[in-house]
């Protein structure tokens, strides 16, 4: 509580940015965790893109992969989803609003 009375007691901009640090730190432990639970990060897989299928990544010498290619394959793999997931809404929003809007065009014609 000693803390929390000394944040207190700073001006405005201080708790601010203090409120914003914590802001961001409680999102990167959900976006990691959430990361997690997909199969994006750890447990040394990688999620395949569109199957939902893990592929098994073997340590063999030749065909290791280095942490930065595993990250990227993370990224790729999550921003990949991330497009799918868009594109579907973007579908879906479409299939409601192009008859809207095709009607609106027909009584304005009239």
């Amino acid at each position: 509580m000693n803390r929390l009375d000394n944040i207190r007691q700073k001006p405005e901009s201080y708790k601010r940015g203090v409120a914003l640090g914590l802001s961001v730190m409680l999102t990167l432990v959900i976006a990691l965790g959430w990361a997690g639970q997909k199969g994006m990060i750890g447990g040394g897989t990688v999620a395949e893109g569109g199957k939902g299928e893990k592929a098994s990544l073997t340590a063999s010498v030749g065909t290791a992969l280095t942490p930065i290619e595993s990250s990227k394959h993370s990224f790729a793999s999550g921003f990949e989803e991330i497009k799918k997931t868009y594109q579907s809404f973007k579908d879906s929003l479409s299939d409601v609003l192009v008859p809207f809007v095709t009607g609106i065009e027909v009584y304005e014609k009239k």
